[in-house]
Protein backbone atom coordinates (compact mmCIF):
# COMPACT_ATOMS: atom_id res chain seq x y z
CA UNK A 1 0.00 0.00 0.00
CA UNK A 2 1.23 3.62 -0.48
CA UNK A 3 2.65 5.22 2.61
CA UNK A 4 0.09 8.11 4.12
CA UNK A 5 2.23 11.67 3.28
CA UNK A 6 3.37 13.30 6.29
CA UNK A 7 1.07 15.84 7.59
CA UNK A 8 1.39 18.52 10.80
CA UNK A 9 0.18 16.16 13.19
CA UNK A 10 2.07 12.97 11.71
CA UNK A 11 5.41 14.82 13.02
CA UNK A 12 4.17 15.17 16.18
CA UNK A 13 6.36 12.66 18.43
CA UNK A 14 4.59 9.51 19.62
CA UNK A 15 5.97 9.68 22.79
CA UNK A 16 5.00 13.19 23.45
CA UNK A 17 2.35 14.05 25.85
CA UNK A 18 -0.74 15.57 24.25
CA UNK A 19 -0.72 18.84 25.76
CA UNK A 20 3.04 19.16 23.67
CA UNK A 21 1.56 17.96 21.24
CA UNK A 22 -1.39 20.46 20.98
CA UNK A 23 1.77 23.15 21.02
CA UNK A 24 3.33 21.91 17.99
CA UNK A 25 0.58 20.93 15.43
CA UNK A 26 -0.03 21.41 12.19
CA UNK A 27 -1.27 25.01 10.10
CA UNK A 28 -4.38 23.29 10.31
CA UNK A 29 -4.96 23.21 13.96
CA UNK A 30 -7.37 26.12 15.18
CA UNK A 31 -4.66 28.16 17.77
CA UNK A 32 -7.03 30.15 19.84
CA UNK A 33 -6.76 29.37 23.26
CA UNK A 34 -9.08 28.94 26.04
CA UNK A 35 -8.90 31.63 29.09
CA UNK A 36 -7.22 29.35 31.49
CA UNK A 37 -4.64 28.15 28.75
CA UNK A 38 -3.76 31.63 28.23
CA UNK A 39 -3.70 32.05 32.03
CA UNK A 40 -1.44 29.63 32.17
CA UNK A 41 0.83 30.35 29.77
CA UNK A 42 0.95 34.10 31.04
CA UNK A 43 1.95 32.67 34.63
CA UNK A 44 4.37 29.81 33.09
CA UNK A 45 3.43 27.39 35.72
CA UNK A 46 2.67 23.74 34.42
CA UNK A 47 -1.06 23.06 34.87
CA UNK A 48 -0.18 20.55 37.35
CA UNK A 49 1.05 22.85 39.88
CA UNK A 50 -1.17 25.70 39.06
CA UNK A 51 -4.40 23.24 39.76
CA UNK A 52 -2.69 22.27 42.57
CA UNK A 53 -2.20 25.62 44.15
CA UNK A 54 -5.70 26.45 43.68
CA UNK A 55 -6.65 23.23 45.39
CA UNK A 56 -4.48 23.80 48.44
CA UNK A 57 -5.25 27.53 48.52
CA UNK A 58 -9.29 26.89 48.67
CA UNK A 59 -8.92 23.54 51.05
CA UNK A 60 -6.51 26.41 53.37
CA UNK A 61 -9.33 28.38 53.52
CA UNK A 62 -12.17 26.37 54.29
CA UNK A 63 -9.50 24.61 57.42
CA UNK A 64 -8.81 28.14 58.13
CA UNK A 65 -12.61 29.46 58.65
CA UNK A 66 -13.26 26.25 60.85
CA UNK A 67 -10.75 26.76 62.75
CA UNK A 68 -11.34 30.40 63.82
CA UNK A 69 -15.07 29.41 64.37
CA UNK A 70 -13.96 26.81 67.12
CA UNK A 71 -14.83 23.57 64.77
CA UNK A 72 -12.61 20.62 64.06
CA UNK A 73 -11.06 20.81 60.62
CA UNK A 74 -10.56 17.18 60.59
CA UNK A 75 -13.78 16.70 61.75
CA UNK A 76 -15.35 18.67 58.99
CA UNK A 77 -15.57 17.65 54.78
CA UNK A 78 -15.52 20.95 53.63
CA UNK A 79 -11.67 20.72 52.83
CA UNK A 80 -12.54 18.42 49.95
CA UNK A 81 -14.47 21.08 48.43
CA UNK A 82 -10.94 22.90 47.48
CA UNK A 83 -9.59 19.33 46.58
CA UNK A 84 -12.50 19.02 43.74
CA UNK A 85 -11.74 22.23 42.76
CA UNK A 86 -7.68 21.14 42.38
CA UNK A 87 -8.44 17.93 40.47
CA UNK A 88 -11.29 19.16 38.47
CA UNK A 89 -8.85 22.20 36.82
CA UNK A 90 -6.05 19.69 36.28
CA UNK A 91 -8.96 17.35 34.32
CA UNK A 92 -9.96 20.34 32.22
CA UNK A 93 -6.48 21.27 31.58
CA UNK A 94 -6.28 17.91 30.55
CA UNK A 95 -9.19 17.09 28.70
CA UNK A 96 -8.89 20.18 26.57
CA UNK A 97 -5.52 18.88 25.36
CA UNK A 98 -7.32 15.30 24.81
CA UNK A 99 -9.38 17.30 22.39
CA UNK A 100 -6.49 19.26 20.40
CA UNK A 101 -5.29 16.01 19.72
CA UNK A 102 -7.87 14.28 18.54
CA UNK A 103 -8.32 17.17 15.60
CA UNK A 104 -4.86 16.99 15.03
CA UNK A 105 -5.06 13.09 14.36
CA UNK A 106 -8.21 13.00 12.01
CA UNK A 107 -6.07 12.21 8.85
CA UNK A 108 -5.92 8.77 9.72
CA UNK A 109 -9.68 9.11 8.48
CA UNK A 110 -10.16 11.89 6.82
CA UNK A 111 -8.49 13.98 4.11
CA UNK A 112 -6.49 17.68 5.22
CA UNK A 113 -9.53 19.62 4.35
CA UNK A 114 -11.96 17.45 6.65
CA UNK A 115 -9.83 17.69 9.17
CA UNK A 116 -9.19 21.88 9.12
CA UNK A 117 -13.05 22.37 9.27
CA UNK A 118 -12.99 19.98 12.70
CA UNK A 119 -9.59 21.91 14.24
CA UNK A 120 -11.85 25.22 12.97
CA UNK A 121 -15.05 23.88 14.90
CA UNK A 122 -13.42 22.56 17.66
CA UNK A 123 -12.14 26.39 18.04
CA UNK A 124 -15.57 27.75 18.23
CA UNK A 125 -16.57 25.11 20.87
CA UNK A 126 -13.61 26.08 22.84
CA UNK A 127 -14.50 29.60 22.21
CA UNK A 128 -14.17 31.61 25.75
CA UNK A 129 -17.86 32.99 25.87
CA UNK A 130 -20.00 29.25 25.80
CA UNK A 131 -16.94 28.37 28.16
CA UNK A 132 -17.89 31.25 30.47
CA UNK A 133 -21.38 30.85 30.01
CA UNK A 134 -21.60 27.04 30.89
CA UNK A 135 -19.40 27.80 34.01
CA UNK A 136 -21.28 30.54 35.35
CA UNK A 137 -24.67 27.98 34.86
CA UNK A 138 -23.46 24.99 36.06
CA UNK A 139 -21.49 27.10 39.14
CA UNK A 140 -24.99 29.06 40.24
CA UNK A 141 -26.66 25.55 39.71
CA UNK A 142 -24.54 23.34 41.96
CA UNK A 143 -24.86 26.62 44.74
CA UNK A 144 -28.71 26.72 44.53
CA UNK A 145 -28.54 22.46 44.92
CA UNK A 146 -26.22 22.96 47.34
CA UNK A 147 -28.18 25.64 49.54
CA UNK A 148 -31.33 23.34 48.99
CA UNK A 149 -29.56 20.06 50.52
CA UNK A 150 -29.32 22.09 53.45
CA UNK A 151 -26.28 23.47 55.07
CA UNK A 152 -25.31 22.38 57.91
CA UNK A 153 -23.55 25.44 59.29
CA UNK A 154 -24.96 28.34 61.43
CA UNK A 155 -22.09 30.91 61.33
CA UNK A 156 -23.59 32.86 58.09
CA UNK A 157 -19.70 34.47 56.90
CA UNK A 158 -18.89 30.44 56.51
CA UNK A 159 -21.70 30.04 54.69
CA UNK A 160 -21.10 33.08 52.26
CA UNK A 161 -17.57 30.97 52.13
CA UNK A 162 -18.62 27.37 51.44
CA UNK A 163 -21.42 28.82 48.65
CA UNK A 164 -18.70 30.73 47.29
CA UNK A 165 -16.59 27.45 47.01
CA UNK A 166 -19.70 25.72 45.39
CA UNK A 167 -19.79 27.89 42.84
CA UNK A 168 -16.18 27.66 42.04
CA UNK A 169 -16.78 24.15 41.60
CA UNK A 170 -19.82 24.16 39.64
CA UNK A 171 -17.62 26.61 37.40
CA UNK A 172 -14.53 24.67 37.17
CA UNK A 173 -17.21 21.37 36.42
CA UNK A 174 -19.48 23.87 33.97
CA UNK A 175 -16.24 24.14 31.78
CA UNK A 176 -15.79 19.94 31.66
CA UNK A 177 -19.02 19.77 30.84
CA UNK A 178 -18.62 22.33 28.21
CA UNK A 179 -16.11 19.63 26.61
CA UNK A 180 -18.17 17.10 27.33
CA UNK A 181 -20.44 18.57 24.87
CA UNK A 182 -17.34 19.04 22.37
CA UNK A 183 -16.33 15.83 22.26
CA UNK A 184 -19.55 14.17 21.89
CA UNK A 185 -20.29 16.96 18.91
CA UNK A 186 -17.34 16.16 17.21
CA UNK A 187 -17.01 12.38 17.79
CA UNK A 188 -20.72 12.39 16.64
CA UNK A 189 -20.01 14.39 13.63
CA UNK A 190 -16.91 12.43 12.47
CA UNK A 191 -18.72 9.38 12.70
CA UNK A 192 -21.33 10.67 10.43
CA UNK A 193 -18.49 11.87 7.52
CA UNK A 194 -18.81 9.93 4.57
CA UNK A 195 -15.88 7.42 2.77
CA UNK A 196 -13.94 7.41 6.39
CA UNK A 197 -10.75 5.86 5.27
CA UNK A 198 -10.45 3.12 7.44
CA UNK A 199 -7.78 0.45 7.03
CA UNK A 200 -7.35 -2.96 8.40
CA UNK A 201 -3.92 -2.50 8.07
CA UNK A 202 -3.47 0.39 10.50
CA UNK A 203 -1.42 -0.46 13.58
CA UNK A 204 -3.98 0.59 16.03
CA UNK A 205 -5.83 -2.73 15.07
CA UNK A 206 -9.39 -0.92 14.91
CA UNK A 207 -9.33 0.50 11.54
CA UNK A 208 -7.40 3.75 12.27
CA UNK A 209 -10.22 4.49 14.38
CA UNK A 210 -8.63 4.61 17.79
CA UNK A 211 -8.33 8.28 17.51
CA UNK A 212 -12.13 8.14 18.22
CA UNK A 213 -12.09 5.90 20.75
CA UNK A 214 -8.92 7.12 22.77
CA UNK A 215 -10.28 10.86 23.16
CA UNK A 216 -13.93 9.22 24.21
CA UNK A 217 -11.72 6.88 26.61
CA UNK A 218 -10.14 9.65 28.28
CA UNK A 219 -12.78 11.93 28.26
CA UNK A 220 -15.31 8.95 30.01
CA UNK A 221 -12.24 8.21 33.12
CA UNK A 222 -11.89 12.06 33.89
CA UNK A 223 -15.50 12.60 33.84
CA UNK A 224 -15.34 9.28 36.21
CA UNK A 225 -13.22 10.72 38.83
CA UNK A 226 -14.93 14.54 38.77
CA UNK A 227 -17.44 12.52 39.87
CA UNK A 228 -16.21 9.99 42.13
CA UNK A 229 -15.12 13.52 44.15
CA UNK A 230 -18.75 14.88 43.64
CA UNK A 231 -20.71 11.55 44.73
CA UNK A 232 -18.24 11.22 48.07
CA UNK A 233 -18.35 14.74 48.88
CA UNK A 234 -21.85 14.73 48.82
CA UNK A 235 -22.74 10.98 50.69
CA UNK A 236 -20.68 12.41 53.66
CA UNK A 237 -22.07 15.40 54.22
CA UNK A 238 -24.28 16.02 56.65
CA UNK A 239 -27.35 17.81 54.69
CA UNK A 240 -30.15 19.17 57.30
CA UNK A 241 -32.60 18.47 54.66
CA UNK A 242 -31.34 14.93 53.56
CA UNK A 243 -34.15 13.81 54.68
CA UNK A 244 -36.89 14.95 52.44
CA UNK A 245 -37.73 12.88 49.67
CA UNK A 246 -37.59 15.63 46.92
CA UNK A 247 -33.89 16.86 48.38
CA UNK A 248 -32.96 13.40 48.18
CA UNK A 249 -34.11 12.70 44.68
CA UNK A 250 -31.96 15.84 43.77
CA UNK A 251 -29.22 14.68 45.77
CA UNK A 252 -29.07 11.37 44.33
CA UNK A 253 -29.68 12.99 40.39
CA UNK A 254 -26.82 14.91 41.18
CA UNK A 255 -24.12 12.64 42.45
CA UNK A 256 -25.49 10.16 39.43
CA UNK A 257 -24.89 13.11 36.82
CA UNK A 258 -21.01 12.80 35.71
CA UNK A 259 -21.66 9.38 35.82
CA UNK A 260 -24.61 9.25 33.72
CA UNK A 261 -22.24 11.65 31.78
CA UNK A 262 -19.21 9.15 31.48
CA UNK A 263 -21.53 6.34 29.90
CA UNK A 264 -22.94 8.25 27.34
CA UNK A 265 -19.05 9.84 26.38
CA UNK A 266 -18.02 6.25 25.90
CA UNK A 267 -21.00 4.67 24.20
CA UNK A 268 -23.25 7.23 22.58
CA UNK A 269 -20.82 8.29 19.39
CA UNK A 270 -18.98 4.75 18.98
CA UNK A 271 -22.46 2.94 18.22
CA UNK A 272 -22.34 4.75 14.56
CA UNK A 273 -18.39 3.77 14.33
CA UNK A 274 -18.89 0.43 14.89
CA UNK A 275 -21.68 0.06 11.69
CA UNK A 276 -19.19 1.59 9.79
CA UNK A 277 -16.19 -0.78 11.34
CA UNK A 278 -18.17 -3.80 10.83
CA UNK A 279 -19.86 -2.89 7.32
CA UNK A 280 -16.31 -2.15 6.19
CA UNK A 281 -14.83 -5.41 7.31
CA UNK A 282 -17.83 -7.26 6.05
CA UNK A 283 -17.25 -5.48 2.61
CA UNK A 284 -13.36 -6.00 2.60
CA UNK A 285 -14.08 -10.17 3.64
CA UNK A 286 -16.50 -10.52 0.69
CA UNK A 287 -14.17 -8.77 -1.82
CA UNK A 288 -11.58 -10.72 -0.50
CA UNK A 289 -13.35 -14.58 -0.99
CA UNK A 290 -14.51 -13.16 -4.42
CA UNK A 291 -11.12 -12.71 -5.34
CA UNK A 292 -10.25 -15.93 -3.72
CA UNK A 293 -13.34 -18.06 -5.51
CA UNK A 294 -11.79 -16.53 -8.56
CA UNK A 295 -8.67 -18.26 -8.15
CA UNK A 296 -9.91 -21.24 -7.33
CA UNK A 297 -12.35 -21.65 -10.72
CA UNK A 298 -9.03 -20.62 -12.44
CA UNK A 299 -7.21 -23.70 -10.91
CA UNK A 300 -10.10 -26.32 -11.34
CA UNK A 301 -9.55 -25.26 -15.02
CA UNK A 302 -6.25 -25.78 -14.92
CA UNK A 303 -4.59 -29.66 -16.96
CA UNK A 304 -2.95 -31.20 -13.81
CA UNK A 305 -1.39 -33.44 -16.70
CA UNK A 306 0.34 -30.02 -18.49
CA UNK A 307 3.72 -29.89 -16.61
CA UNK A 308 4.10 -26.41 -18.44
CA UNK A 309 1.22 -25.08 -16.22
CA UNK A 310 2.88 -26.33 -12.70
CA UNK A 311 4.32 -22.90 -12.34
CA UNK A 312 0.73 -20.97 -12.75
CA UNK A 313 -0.61 -23.82 -9.80
CA UNK A 314 2.47 -22.43 -7.70
CA UNK A 315 1.70 -18.78 -8.36
CA UNK A 316 -2.13 -19.57 -8.05
CA UNK A 317 -1.37 -21.56 -4.78
CA UNK A 318 0.63 -18.55 -3.44
CA UNK A 319 -2.14 -16.25 -4.32
CA UNK A 320 -4.74 -18.00 -2.50
CA UNK A 321 -2.22 -18.39 0.99
CA UNK A 322 -1.88 -14.32 0.64
CA UNK A 323 -5.53 -13.84 0.59
CA UNK A 324 -6.10 -16.07 3.53
CA UNK A 325 -3.51 -14.29 5.39
CA UNK A 326 -5.21 -10.73 4.61
CA UNK A 327 -8.53 -12.52 5.25
CA UNK A 328 -6.87 -13.31 9.12
CA UNK A 329 -6.02 -9.74 9.51
CA UNK A 330 -9.14 -7.99 8.41
CA UNK A 331 -11.36 -10.59 11.41
CA UNK A 332 -8.59 -10.05 13.81
CA UNK A 333 -9.64 -5.95 12.98
CA UNK A 334 -11.45 -4.47 15.92
CA UNK A 335 -14.85 -3.35 15.07
CA UNK A 336 -15.05 -1.03 18.07
CA UNK A 337 -12.73 1.88 18.05
CA UNK A 338 -11.10 0.75 21.06
CA UNK A 339 -9.78 -2.62 22.25
CA UNK A 340 -11.04 -5.06 24.89
CA UNK A 341 -7.92 -3.40 27.22
CA UNK A 342 -9.48 -0.45 27.05
CA UNK A 343 -13.14 -1.62 27.38
CA UNK A 344 -12.01 -3.66 30.54
CA UNK A 345 -10.24 -0.70 32.02
CA UNK A 346 -13.31 1.34 31.95
CA UNK A 347 -15.71 -0.94 32.85
CA UNK A 348 -13.87 -1.52 36.34
CA UNK A 349 -13.34 1.89 36.76
CA UNK A 350 -16.72 2.55 36.21
CA UNK A 351 -18.00 -0.20 38.60
CA UNK A 352 -15.58 0.01 41.46
CA UNK A 353 -16.40 3.48 42.53
CA UNK A 354 -20.33 2.07 42.20
CA UNK A 355 -19.98 -0.94 44.13
CA UNK A 356 -17.62 0.81 46.71
CA UNK A 357 -20.22 3.56 47.30
CA UNK A 358 -22.89 0.70 47.59
CA UNK A 359 -20.89 -1.04 50.16
CA UNK A 360 -19.76 2.07 52.34
CA UNK A 361 -22.76 2.16 55.00
CA UNK A 362 -25.60 0.84 53.80
CA UNK A 363 -25.52 3.51 51.19
CA UNK A 364 -28.75 1.60 49.26
CA UNK A 365 -30.58 1.43 52.57
CA UNK A 366 -29.89 5.13 52.75
CA UNK A 367 -31.55 5.47 48.85
CA UNK A 368 -34.49 3.32 49.76
CA UNK A 369 -35.36 3.94 53.28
Amino acid sequence: MPERPVTGSMMDSPHASPEENATTLGPHTDSRKTFYEIFRNHLKVHELVLSALAGLTFSLVQIGALGWLGLNPLGDHSWMVGAMIGMCSLLVFKATARLREFTSSLDVLVNDTIKMKYSQRLGTLLANFPLVMSGIIFGAMNTILGYCFGLWYDNLWFVAVILCEYFCVGFVCGLAVRGIYGVLYLTIKVGHEEDLDFDYLHPDKCGGSFVIGKVLFYFAIYTLIMGCFIAIYIYVSPWRYGSNTTVRTLIIAWMAFPFVCSIAVFLLPVLRVHALLSAYRSKTLSGLREEAKKLYSTLDRVDLAQSQENNQIANIVALLDRLEAREQLVLRMNTWPYDFQYSTAYLIALVSPLIALLWEKGLWSWITE
